[in-house]
């Protein structure tokens, strides 16, 4: 025996006296080899010259079946060495878990959709059920937007009641947490792909540690997407990786970079949530062009950011991209590029970048072959900037392509194409606008 083993016996002497002793091993299928191989030892009666106290032990081990065994070889070889008789206890289903509420002390009756929502938070966890309806005791809810809004506002049940949850999935359980508090930040809905690149985790690690979040049914799987099973849960999670919001928030920002660079708003979204004003700003300019560009009306909450929190230059750029964008709309390309002209260049390269394609696309529709040459010493420059801003990039390389093609530059059009043809087909698989 070791120092700790002997410890162990000895204030179990103590506390039995001459009373039988039952041991209760919950979660035994968590248990290590050395707590195994402990319990081994005293069940083989090996210690009963020196401790007859043992000889009434009586042992209880609880088992999820549909959870991981830390040590399944072990665990079963006590199993059956040792225990004599099995019951199988059913989880708790939908219909019975109204009428444990009600044994548990709830006082009044729910909405069907509440108890949906109830169910979907607490599963089969008793301890989880019974706080749960001490806490509907004590308030009152007149809807489901109500009781979500109490529940996740509540300190204890977004942080204490959710570790009770998926505290016998031992570690797994804390990785789960850590996933979904950056899942949340994502949305309600979210991709493998993205999760895989926010959190810097392959995909070999992310799926089990999903399928154990599906089976506690936090989340749901959609085939082609994730989602929370109810906004309720991805409340909670919001609310515990409050601390790291920020973080979480400007690094997803960076993912949508690479995997969905043409998504402008949500980056612009991210980059505000995380405080980063100035990106935002330059993000949802991106975005306000692309809505011209497609013939889309803007946000005006996303319009009214860029001029509560633009810089005077800011506004002024955007003034003329718009005049710039309605001449050429008019076929008025010479004023565009005059107008373009007059921007000032201390602006983010991103934006340069934007005013770029729109003067080359408007040189490349004027007939003069001067002008088309100008397009591609101007487009030429940003050849380099497509693990930067890979949707602006797709954008000024098709138009050189284009520009190529009229200078009878075969070659070099086929080059631009072959990259082009490359860099999309690496993103169709998460990217949709890829495919366009």
């Amino acid at each position: 025996l070791s120092p700790i083993e002997l410890d162990i016996i000895f204030k179990l002497q103590y506390l039995v006296e001459d009373k039988k002793l039952l041991i209760v091993a919950d979660n035994f299928h968590w248990f290590d080899k050395a707590s195994i191989d402990f319990l081994n030892l005293i069940f083989s009666r090996k210690l009963i010259d020196d401790f007859p106290f043992l000889k009434q032990l009586k042992l209880v081990t609880i088992i999820t079946k549909d959870q991981k065994s830390l040590n399944s070889d072990n665990v079963g070889a006590f199993i059956s060495k040792f225990v004599d008789a099995s019951y199988n206890i059913e989880p708790l289903n939908f219909e019975n878990y109204k009428t444990l509420l009600t044994f548990l002390g709830l006082k009044e009756e729910l909405t069907e959709e509440i108890y949906k929502l109830l169910y979907s938070f607490t599963g089969g966890h008793i301890e989880l059920i019974k706080n749960l309806v001490s806490f509907i005791n004590e308030n009152s809810f007149a809807d489901v937007g109500h009781i979500t809004k109490s529940i996740s506002e509540s300190s204890y049940f977004a942080s204490e009641i959710l570790c009770m949850r998926m505290k016998s999935y031992g570690m797994t359980g804390e990785q789960i947490t850590d996933i979904l508090e950056q899942a949340s930040i994502i949305g309600l809905n979210f991709t493998l792909d993205e999760l895989e690149c926010l959190t810097q985790k392959g995909k070999h690690v992310l799926e089990p540690i999903i399928k154990n979040a599906s089976e506690l049914k936090l989340i749901e799987n959609k085939k082609t997407k994730l989602q929370f099973s109810h906004e309720l849960l991805k409340n909670i999670f919001a609310c515990k990786s409050e601390d790291r919001k920020a973080f979480y928030h400007n690094s997803f920002a960076s993912c949508l970079r690479i995997i969905r660079p043409g998504d402008y708003v949500s980056r612009a979204n991210h980059f505000f949530e995380a405080g980063s004003i100035d990106d935002s700003i330059t993000l949802y300019i991106a975005a306000y062009l692309k809505c011209i560009r497609n013939g889309i009306k803007y946000s005006p909450v996303y319009l009214n950011r860029i001029h509560a929190l633009g810089e005077k230059k800011i506004e002024n750029y955007l003034k003329i991209m718009d005049i710039a964008y309605s001449n050429y709309n008019e076929k008025q390309y010479e004023s565009a590029v005059s107008t373009l002209l007059s921007l000032e260049e201390n602006i983010p390269q991103f934006l340069i970048g934007e005013k770029d394609y729109l003067i080359s696309i408007c040189l490349a529709k004027l007939p003069n072959q001067k002008d088309r040459i100008t397009a591609k010493n101007i487009l030429e420059s940003w050849n380099d900037i497509k693990n930067e801003e890979g949707e602006l990039w797709v954008r000024l390389m098709s138009t050189l392509m284009i520009i190529y093609i009229h200078l009878e530059l075969f070659d070099d059009a086929r080059k631009i194409e072959k990259k082009l043809m490359i860099y999309l087909a690496e993103r169709e698989r998460f990217d949709p606008d890829a495919k366009d």
